[in-house]
């Protein structure tokens, strides 16, 4: 009985870590890459993409709120991330362990406002998408540091808000509203990309 019980603790206890996002993404739809649509040294925007036809077409668009100031340790990676690698992936490769505290969820309701952000991701009129927030932490040996606080907006062929809760579980807080703090975060990208197509349709 004690050498079960064992057994059945050490499996629980090698249970592999959630999938990062790019990880589900690629195993999904077969590949992924990601695009950096807009940054500065505060803020970046990012297309997390799968290829379709040959095309990227957007599965989450990731908005990233970087600490200010930038912990030590994580200035080389942070200069690849900005470069446009892969947050998760970047920090894996160098030996950091990631932790994601939930701040909370909600739903962008459909808009023509989010036009450009649906053509990202290949839908042919609006759609409600899902949003999450949380903070990104790392973690390596004793030390623990806070890298940025991350607004992934999801379409919906890749995550509805029912599946992103199935996967990150409830906020530790409780439930909070996010929506209002991602469309204030989109609107200079929504601008950008607006003032982009004009000046290509003009």
């Amino acid at each position: 009985m004690l050498a079960a019980t064992c057994i059945a603790l050490l499996v629980s206890c090698s249970s592999p870590p959630p999938l990062l996002n790019s990880e589900r993404i690629e195993q999904r739809f077969g590949s992924y890459g990601v695009e950096v649509i807009r940054a500065d040294e505060n803020i970046r925007y990012s297309s997390l993409h799968s290829l379709e036809n040959g095309e990227p077409v957007t599965r989450t668009l990731a908005v990233v709120e970087f600490a200010d100031p930038m912990p030590a340790p994580l200035r080389a990676a942070h200069q690849q991330i900005v470069s446009g690698e892969s947050i998760g992936a970047t920090f894996k490769s160098a030996g950091w362990s990631i932790d994601k505290p939930l701040l909370g969820y909600d739903v962008l309701a459909a808009s023509p406002r989010f036009g450009r952000v649906y053509e990202l991701m290949g839908l042919d009129e609006p759609a409600p998408l899902a949003v999450h927030r949380y903070r990104l932490q790392l973690l390596q040996g004793d030390e623990a540091l806070e890298y940025a606080t991350i607004s992934e907006i999801h379409s919906p062929a890749y995550l509805t808000a029912e599946e992103v809760r199935e996967i990150y579980g409830q906020p530790s807080s409780g439930p909070t509203t996010t929506a209002t703090a991602v469309d204030d975060l989109l609107a200079p990208l929504l601008e950008e990309l607006s003032s982009a197509t004009g000046s290509a349709g003009g």
